[in-house]
């Protein structure tokens, strides 16, 4: 089968193609990625307790949080920090996740930026439906935690 990448673009150029062509934001795909190293994370923890169990290796912990710390940084190279309109919430997403530790709070925050941003600049048809039914859903859940 004829293969429909073209050979000159770069692998980001061709992540970034495919992106705009699903109308999901690069910080959406880069928050999956964060995730998949989520899951990297926990293997790493269950890792560490086991090993913690059979051979008292406590120290590992500090380690492994290092490690994950990184391949999530690494994501940010993958940012295009020239178009505001993906460069904003990916900015807030990583400071949310950062201050509130929590990684669904960084990702609400760059659901609701991505948003905002798009009705600001009068782009909101280009706003996905599942964005739009996640941001809702975020806000309803912020909403629902403040008044408890």
């Amino acid at each position: 089968m004829h293969s429909h990448r073209c050979p000159s673009l770069t692998p980001w150029e061709r992540r970034k193609r495919e992106v705009r062509h699903r109308n999901f934001p690069l910080f959406l795909c880069i928050a999956a990625a964060w995730l998949r190293r989520g899951a990297v994370f926990l293997a790493t923890i269950i890792a560490s307790v086991i090993g913690t169990l059979v051979m008292g290796l406590a120290a590992n912990v500090p380690y492994a949080l290092v490690i994950v710390g990184v391949m999530m940084m690494s994501s940010f190279r993958e940012i295009d920090w020239t178009e505001l309109s993906e460069a904003i919430p990916a900015f807030f997403a990583g400071v949310f996740m950062a201050l509130c530790y929590s990684i669904s709070y960084g990702i609400a925050a760059g659901f609701f930026f991505y948003c905002l941003l798009k009705i600001c600049k009068k782009q909101a048809k280009e706003i996905h439906p599942i964005i739009w039914v996640s941001t809702a859903l975020f806000v309803l859940n912020f909403i629902l935690t403040a008044a408890m």
